[in-house]
């Protein structure tokens, strides 16, 4: 389970800059851009610098972002969207930028001169040789393959080159962020993965994420997996609480007589039900004393339980995530090419 971590009431304040936005990216924007928490979160955003490729996403992100309804504060970011020929001035004046782009484009904007120098030689302070915090929410990239980008010297350049990339290696702090689209609403999960966990500048991604969810920090040999229940498994889920949904909605074919449940409230019930039982493993409880708590011998849950049984549910769904933990481990050779 996430670590827990002492809350202060004294804020950070730090921008921050998202470079391609799309569906994942557009629900961090939502949830951070959402009503402020209470008690006031640990880091406070006050400028949110957006940049997609093309006007239509312009208008796409500012709809999104004009339908929530939260109370204008003095803590809310100042938020700015611009086409992706601002990647370099968004990155040199946020403090911590998020790489957003498909998997297949960072190559494009880590290769650009004007972001490289922003995200290396800017931030970290009054008095400092830091660089920054780049953040990736791109699925199958791995750290290597962003630092290799980024700190990747020219072909012309020779010892002194490679010694002065060495030096800029030590500046900026690469971190993986896989959240979800619960993002949005203030309930993803964030898992995180750092480049090095030395000097407290990956601290600003976890409270920045927190923002949004719970967040854990594990080795980025774990993230595949980790990937597929964090991120993935919000389908696998939406399908079963979908398929429950239908289940309830009347069987008028079989003629078994039953009145069934109109669409919405079968739904509603479903989606809160899922919702107690995950307060339940949150607080603590073991998913399978829950089953043996429900279910009794020879009652309609262990009938129930008994077709999932037959129709192999759990290995279905346990080899799922398996296969999405495989997919994502073959994306970073893909993105290399």
């Amino acid at each position: 389970m996430p670590t827990e971590h002492p809350r202060t009431h004294r804020s950070k304040q730090l921008s921050v800059a998202i470079l391609g936005c799309g569906k994942l990216g557009t629900s961090i924007l939502q949830g951070l851009l959402s009503q402020p928490q209470s008690p006031p979160p640990s880091l406070q955003i006050s400028h949110l610098d957006v940049t997609v490729r093309n006007p239509a996403n312009i208008d796409r992100i500012q709809r999104t972002i004009d339908s929530i309804h939260s109370t204008p504060t003095p803590t809310k970011p100042h938020l700015s969207i611009h086409l992706q020929d601002h990647n370099g001035h968004a990155a040199r004046e946020a403090d911590i930028v998020i790489l957003g782009c498909k998997p297949t484009a960072y190559n494009d904007i880590l290769g650009d001169a004007e972001v490289r120098e922003a995200l290396l030689e800017g931030g970290g302070g009054e008095g400092t040789e830091k660089g920054k915090v780049l953040v990736s929410i791109l699925g199958g990239v791995t750290i290597a393959q962003l630092e290799d980008c980024l700190y990747r010297s020219s072909e012309k350049g020779g010892d002194e080159e490679k010694l002065r990339v060495e030096e800029l290696r030590k500046r900026c702090v690469v971190v993986r962020a896989i959240p979800n689209i619960a993002a949005r609403i203030r309930q993803s999960v964030t898992v995180l993965s750092a480049s090095r966990r030395d000097d407290g500048r990956e601290e600003d991604a976890r409270l920045l994420f927190e923002q949004v969810g719970p967040t854990i920090y594990l080795p980025e040999a774990q993230l595949n997996h980790a990937s597929a229940l964090a991120a993935s498994s919000l389908a696998f889920y939406a399908s079963i609480i979908s398929a429950a949904a239908d289940g309830a909605m009347g069987r008028e074919d079989k003629g078994e007589g039953r009145e069934g449940l109109s669409k919405e409230d079968a739904a509603f019930i479903s989606a809160q039900a899922a919702r107690g039982t995950s307060g339940l493993v949150i607080t603590g409880e073991d998913p399978e004393d829950l089953l043996g708590e429900v279910a009794t011998k020879g009652g309609s849950t262990a009938a129930g339980l008994e077709v999932m049984r037959k129709r192999g549910v759990r290995e279905a769904v346990t080899e799922a995530v398996d296969e999405c933990a495989r997919v994502t481990a073959n994306l970073s050779n893909r993105n290399q090419k």
